[in-house]
């Protein structure tokens, strides 16, 4: 197994853990949706707001380790 092939099944391997993150994520929401009397919208806003603090914490992470690494 070459550099290309680990690079390629790390990508597949990350590409799983995301729709099985998006599949658990969706089931919540329904179940909060579903057990209370929550507007669905107020959900959905509420975890668009996660994912962009999300999105933000893992972009800071990613530059930091990059320039760990270059260093």
């Amino acid at each position: 197994m070459n550099f290309g092939d680990l690079e390629q099944a790390s990508l597949a391997i990350r590409r799983r853990r995301v729709r099985e993150a998006r599949r658990r994520l969706a089931d919540l929401a329904v179940r909060l949706v579903a057990e209370s009397d929550i507007d669905p919208n107020d959900v959905l806003g509420s975890i668009a707001e996660t994912i962009e603090e999300m999105r933000d914490e893992v972009t800071v992470l990613a530059e930091e380790g990059a320039e760990g690494r270059e260093s």
